[in-house]
This record gives C-alpha cells, structure tokens and sequence, in this order.
C-alpha cells in the first residue's frame, strides 16, 4: 500500500516574523507473516516552508510503525510506532514515540454498542 498525506499551516505572530509550511507525507505498507505483521514506513518532505526551521535530514524515515494481529480475525492488535511530525504551535518537530494495544469490535447498530446482552436481560 502508498498513501499520501498533506499537512499545510500557517504561522501568524504579533511582532515576530510569520511563515507558513506544507508537507508531504509519503508512506508505504507491507504485510508479513500470512498478513499478522504490518510495518509501516514513512517520510515527510517540506513543499513550501517560510517558517526557517529544518528538520534533521540524517534520518531516512520519518514515520515507523509496526502492527502485530495478536488474534487471527485481527480483533486484537498490538502496535509499536514512532512518528515525527511538525508542529505548528510549538514551531519544531516532535518526535512521538510509543506502544499501544488495539480492539476492534463490530457492531451493526448503535443499539447493540450501548444495550445490554441477550442474556443480561433475561
């Protein structure tokens, strides 16, 4: 998988200079292990930046991430990921480093996320 992201922003400060930014954010996906293990690699390239400040051009990826289906049907997820991501009211990059644990649950109506069960009811 490709996917394209494009953040623009814009700078206004009373008596300092002002600037506006657009990135580009290039991605790209690739499944491992029969489809359990994603990873998930990314770079942000600047198209317009008055705003002066630079990123650190010595890294070759911007955006990691890697997404393991604990469970077969992909209910559960376990995910490691690191993003760096411009950020307009702190002017400089941050870099957001993390894990996390997701848990997809279906429903097909708004009934049945906030009803009780069948079997509470009984």
């Amino acid at each position: 998988d490709i996917n394209f992201d494009v953040l623009s922003s814009n700078q206004t400060n009373v008596g300092v200079q002002s600037g506006s930014r657009t990135d580009l954010n290039l991605g790209i996906s690739k499944n491992f292990l029969d489809g359990r293990l994603r990873v998930t690699v990314g770079r942000n390239f600047a198209l317009e930046n008055t705003t002066g400040i630079q990123r650190n051009p010595s890294e070759v990826f911007d955006n990691v991430s890697l997404d393991y289906n604990i469970s077969r049907d992909g209910r559960y997820i376990g995910r490691a990921y690191r993003r760096n991501s411009y950020q307009a009211v702190l002017e400089g990059y941050v870099i957001e480093t993390g894990v996390g644990f997701v848990v997809t649950v279906d429903y097909n109506t708004l009934r049945q996320l906030f009803g009780k069960k069948e079997e509470e009811i009984e």
